[in-house]
């Protein structure tokens, strides 16, 4: 009778043994099965999530290149814009306060434009009015008329071509006729202010005053 018990009692302990190992391995199996499903599923989809945000990083970072290139482009074209339109003021009143003669006060035109001008070039018209001994044939000249051709930029030198009508009158201030002339004008900044280097004036035409008797 014991032995029958010992008997039983040794085959029911095998078969907890046995049926301890069967879990244990269905355990392993079910960890390795998932384990092998969450390569296969879930992996690749964080792995091409992870490359999606690295283009999209690119793409950021080159859109916000090709932005900056832009902006610098548009400030460079505001920058230029607005230094034309302040040289066209400069030349706008340069003009007449050089170009406008007074036969009472022959020298009054270098003074009034000295401002206008780089100081090697006010030297340069100093000495070359000295040496000029014309007398002309009209007395007053007025300057009535300036209008912008054309200008071209060279190494920071603004150069602008002016077509510039004046009224010659005699002493009595009666109208002899109308010239028109051009200047060409090179302008260069100086400590933030433009500042006319060179000019040449070139005559186009001489229109004589229409009179009635």
């Amino acid at each position: 009778m014991n032995e029958k018990k010992e008997e039983k009692k040794q085959n029911k302990q095998e078969k907890n043994r046995v049926k301890t190992i069967y879990f244990l391995l269905l355990g392993l199996f079910i960890i390795t099965l998932s384990l092998y499903i969450y390569q296969k599923v879930f992996a690749p989809e964080e792995v091409k999530t992870s490359n999606e945000n690295n283009n999209s990083s690119i793409i950021v970072d080159e859109q916000t290149e090709d932005e900056s290139k832009e902006a610098s482009v548009v400030n460079t074209k505001d920058d230029n814009e607005v230094d034309v339109e302040n040289i066209k003021t400069v030349i706008k009143e340069f003009i007449p306060k050089f170009y406008t003669y007074d036969g009472n006060n022959h020298g009054a035109y270098l003074e009034a434009s000295k401002p206008y001008l780089t100081n090697d070039f006010y030297k340069e018209l100093v000495i070359t009015d000295d040496a000029d001994t014309t007398v002309p044939v009209y007395f007053y000249r007025n300057v009535t008329d300036i209008s912008f051709k054309d200008y071209e930029v060279n190494d920071g030198i603004y150069s602008f071509v002016v077509d510039v009508k004046a009224d010659l009158l005699d002493e009595q201030k009666t109208k002899l006729s109308t010239v028109r002339v051009e200047f060409n004008i090179d302008l260069v900044k100086e400590k933030s202010e433009w500042k006319i280097s060179y000019f040449t004036l070139i005559g186009k035409s001489l229109t004589e005053n229409e009179t009635t008797n």
